[in-house]
């Protein structure tokens, strides 16, 4: 992988033209070059030699996430998962069976890290959803650091954040000086939001909280020009699912994540 700074102009074009139709794979890309170009150092990208396939990686505090799109080798694509610390692996489900037959050292090495694999949901909106914003829902920004990250230590330790995503729109319902359910963006660029941690404290399941979130942030987000949100789920939490598709999110495409240790 390469540190997102070094890319080539032709590098660039080359992952332009992989990501064009897929618009989460689009933001991804448009997301990290602004992010870059504002002196981030936590993207990276690969090319394969063929130039018909690609990854894309974000590293958060302690995990990376590598996507690979495209059309890699099997020497690519043990190289570009063997990941130098825990995090995900986004991949189609051809990869995802080359990578449990495991193989060669590096292949064995990655099939005993996975410690999970799931159906990955790729959901879009492109208008306001059935759902309107709740009063309830409110902005959280850099002053709300300590309270988020004691959410997530509390009840989510091993769930993307980074500070970073409080300097993007993220909303949050708070209930007694307590964060109970968040969310917000994790992506954006080109009229597109990507978003996502949508969740809940485990107290408060079951009232629809995360479709709040989420339906309050969708509103903020077309009011602020957004031409379309997406966002990613795994279809073993078919509560969040639901919760999104009440919304007006319909799945687009699936894919799979691998959890690697």
């Amino acid at each position: 992988m390469k540190p997102f700074a070094t890319l080539t102009a032709a590098e660039l074009a080359t992952l332009a033209e992989l990501t064009r139709a897929h618009p989460v794979f689009r933001v991804y890309l448009a997301d990290a070059r602004a992010a870059t170009a504002s002196g981030a150092t936590n993207r990276s990208a690969r090319l394969g030699a063929d130039g018909a396939g690609a990854a894309l990686g974000i590293a958060f505090d302690g995990m990376e996430v590598r996507t690979l799109i495209g059309r890699l080798s099997p020497a690519e694509e043990a190289t570009i998962a063997d990941l130098p610390r825990p995090g995900e692996l986004h991949v189609d489900g051809a990869v995802a069976s080359r990578i449990a037959r495991g193989g060669n050292a590096i292949g064995e090495r990655i099939r005993r890290r996975v410690t999970a694999t799931r159906e990955l949901k790729y959901y879009a909106l492109a208008q306001r959803g059935r759902c309107a914003p709740d009063a309830r829902c409110v902005p959280l920004g850099s002053a709300h650091l300590p309270m988020v990250t004691a959410f997530f230590a509390a009840h989510y330790p091993d769930t993307i954040f980074s500070p970073w995503m409080l300097d993007r729109p993220f909303f949050g319902i708070v209930e007694q000086g307590q964060l109970v359910a968040c969310g917000g963006v994790v992506a954006a660029a080109e009229g597109i939001s990507n978003v996502g941690n949508f969740l809940t404290a485990p107290s408060a399941r079951g009232r629809g909280l995360c479709r709040a979130v989420a339906a309050s942030l969708a509103h903020r987000l077309f009011d602020q020009g957004t031409s379309e949100i997406t966002l990613g789920t795994t279809e073993d939490n078919p509560a969040a699912c639901r919760a999104y598709e009440a919304i007006g999110f319909r799945c687009f495409d699936r894919r799979v994540q691998l959890d690697l240790s």
